[in-house]
C-alpha cells in the first residue's frame, strides 16, 4: 500500500474556497480503482492549512490517479494557490 499525508499551506484566506470547490472531485477520488481512502480537511488550529490523507493499494494506482484529467485540473489550480506545504509516503 501506499500512503500518502499532507499538510499544504494555502494563501491567507483562500484555503476554506479552494476546499469547498473541491467537494465534487473528492467523490469522483474515492471511486477510483485502487483507492483506498483519500480525506483532504482543513486543520482546525491552522486558517490557512489543510491536511490531505489518502492510500492507495499500490504505487501503480496512485501514479493513475495522479493522471486522471480532473487532477490535472486538480494540480493546476493548487499551483496557483498555495504558500508551501510538507508531504510524507510511506508504502507497505
Amino acid at each position: 500500500m501506499k500512503f500518502i499525508i499532507g499538510w499544504l499551506t494555502f494563501k491567507p484566506g483562500t484555503r476554506d474556497a479552494f476546499i469547498a470547490g473541491m467537494q465534487p472531485i473528492v467523490s469522483q477520488i474515492r471511486a477510483e480503482e485502487g483507492c483506498i481512502f483519500f480525506e483532504f480537511n482543513p486543520k482546525v488550529d491552522a486558517p490557512d492549512v489543510a491536511m490531505l490523507c489518502e492510500c492507495y493499494v499500490d504505487d501503480q494506482a496512485h501514479r493513475s490517479h495522479k493522471q486522471m484529467p480532473y487532477m490535472q485540473e486538480l494540480f493546476a489550480r493548487l499551483g496557483g494557490a498555495l504558500t508551501g506545504g510538507d508531504t510524507k509516503v510511506h508504502f507497505t
